[in-house]
């Protein structure tokens, strides 16, 4: 059994048993594995039994509690975009009513529609996204999507 040695800190309230990474990776691998939170300290602790390791895992409600309040994810810098930019735009239909109501009372559809435009990388992460009216065509889309990505690319694909 470890006994964790806690030095004052001088701060108010109980002082942080597990540092940010750890509280980070455990996050991570919720999200990965699209894990709820107790699952996530389950399986963080099997993973431990696993490599015979006697780390100690965070609890789910230290997990929780601290997830509010940590900076940018050191975990997801590491996740850089890659090299290649595919973009492409799919129709969202938007009603003011819904069908049902519009057949039964036979009042006219007040739909329209929108586009959404993702840009996305080889890695099938979002970097950048624009919801515009129909009246904006996909090329005249593109200077703000381009105007959202941040890092360097090397291929721009357009769909």
């Amino acid at each position: 059994m470890w006994v964790i040695l806690r030095a004052k800190t001088g701060a108010r309230g109980r002082p942080q048993e597990y540092s940010d990474l750890a509280i980070e990776t455990a996050l991570f691998i919720r999200q990965v594995f699209h894990l709820p939170l107790r699952q996530t300290e389950g399986f963080m602790n099997s993973l431990t039994r696993l490599m015979k390791s006697t780390i100690s895992i965070p609890d789910y409600s230290s997990i929780s509690k601290r997830s509010i309040s940590l900076p940018r994810h050191v975990l997801s810098q590491a996740i850089e975009p890659g090299n290649l930019v595919i973009v492409d735009a799919t129709g969202l239909k938007v009603y003011g009513k819904d069908e049902w109501h519009q057949e039964k009372h036979d009042v006219a559809a007040r739909r329209t529609w929108r586009k959404l435009h993702l840009a996305i990388d080889e890695h099938h992460q979002i970097v950048a996204c624009e919801l515009t009216t129909p009246e904006v065509g996909d090329p005249s889309a593109v200077p703000d999507l381009l105007a959202q990505i941040v890092t360097p690319f090397k291929a721009f694909i357009g769909g």
